[in-house]
């Protein structure tokens, strides 16, 4: 997949693909591990990343796009603490499209479906020779590790667990549920980085000017002469459970149209034909479906106000400062995974998006306008 092109739905469409792999990572579970107790070097020695002072550092985080984008505040941080280190970042085929948008990053791989391809990046990311490689998954995967082994640097930090033979610094995870971008910053404590909540920025996004004037022009069409607030809805997710429904869409529609607010429908290309149903039933405009994740994103931020499923939208509006309705299947998805820093309402259904009334919907979109509308800042899209 090429590194612009955005796909919400790349969960869905290779769901056959992902199960078989990860019926291989099961398979060969113990295997990995087995190897990967003779990477093992220098573990537990602070005084090595100490001495670092303009390092070359590899991120790994080849998962989704929404878990590239919590991993912002943690990259931002890394590059605060090292004005001049080379940070690079290692990406898989399902979050490929968040390269491009991505602060604070100097260069990126892309992990190719293909073991071939695999092989021949693995090798170039070596010629690197990195100094420090953190792998950012919060999950105890052994695919991850791996990773952060075969790269060959010279110090390794990932999470504790059963991988935790991989890593020269194995940092344990929290005892509690934290935010997930909360969980992620943990990794940088081996740098002596404070990590305490208050400690830890907002998201970020870095917007190409092409994909702004792009986005602009995208949105006067859409828009005209119409100063109320745009709120975009939208609907699509990383799976059919991640759909809030037709029905309920248009008759979201139908209330925040009653109310003067302005909404906009937004979906990703596989969604077209859906969205547009949507549209006509509840009598709202919507938004051009794009491929591009940049261009998207710069849409995104001429909204006054965001309202998504659980997905990696939620992340992205909240990197663009956008307030931001999030709807959840379960109470502790909003815990974790709910919008960083940013004025925010979640809505969540009792273990699932149908259990979601409209009305609940309505109420957290009109009192987070009334939280925000008033004295939002101005659109960084302008």
């Amino acid at each position: 997949m090429p590194a612009g092109r955005l796909d919400l739905y790349s969960a869905r469409e290779h769901r056959s693909v992902d199960h078989i792999g990860k019926h291989i990572e099961r398979r060969f579970r113990r295997l990995f591990l087995g190897s990967l107790r003779l990477m093992r070097s220098r573990a537990g020695d602070p005084a090595g990343l100490a001495d670092l002072r303009a390092p070359a550092i590899l991120l790994i985080r080849h998962d989704r796009i929404g878990d590239a984008i919590i991993s912002t505040p943690a990259i931002e941080l890394l590059r605060h603490r090292f004005p001049d280190a080379r940070i690079d970042i290692l990406l898989g085929r399902r979050n490929a499209a968040a390269a491009g948008i991505l602060p604070f990053i100097d260069d990126h791989f892309i992990l190719p479906a293909a073991a071939s391809g695999t092989m021949a990046t693995i090798g170039a990311v070596r010629k690197r020779k990195y100094d420090v490689a953190i792998n950012l998954l919060a999950k105890d995967s052994a695919s991850g590790a791996l990773l952060t082994g075969l790269v060959a640097a010279r110090y390794r930090i990932g999470f504790a667990g059963a991988a935790s033979s991989a890593y020269d610094f194995p940092v344990e995870k929290p005892a509690t549920a934290l935010h997930i971008v909360e969980q992620t910053a943990r990794l940088l404590q081996p740098f002596g980085i404070d990590t305490r909540r208050e400690s830890i920025p907002a998201l970020s996004v870095r917007i190409p000017p092409e994909a702004r004037a792009s986005a602009k022009l995208a949105m006067a069409r859409i828009t005209g002469d119409d100063r109320g607030a745009n709120v975009i809805i939208n609907i699509s997710g990383s799976g059919p459970e991640k759909f809030w429904g037709e029905e309920r869409y248009a008759g979201l529609l139908t209330l925040l149209r009653g109310r003067g607010l302005a909404p906009i429908l937004a979906a990703s290309p596989a969604d077209g034909e859906r969205l547009r149903r949507i549209a006509v039933a509840g009598g709202a405009r919507f938004l051009p479906p794009v491929a591009d994740l940049a261009t998207f994103a710069a849409m995104l931020a001429h909204a006054d106000m965001i309202v998504t499923p659980d997905t990696s939208i939620v992340h992205i509006a909240a990197a663009l400062g956008r307030p931001t309705v999030m709807l959840a299947g379960a109470a502790e998805t909003g815990n974790i995974w709910g919008p960083w820093h940013v004025a925010n309402r979640v809505v969540h259904g009792d273990g699932s998006l149908a259990a979601i009334a409209i009305e609940n919907v309505h109420s957290a979109i009109e009192s987070l306008a009334s939280e925000t509308l008033l004295s939002i800042s101005p659109s960084s899209a302008s």
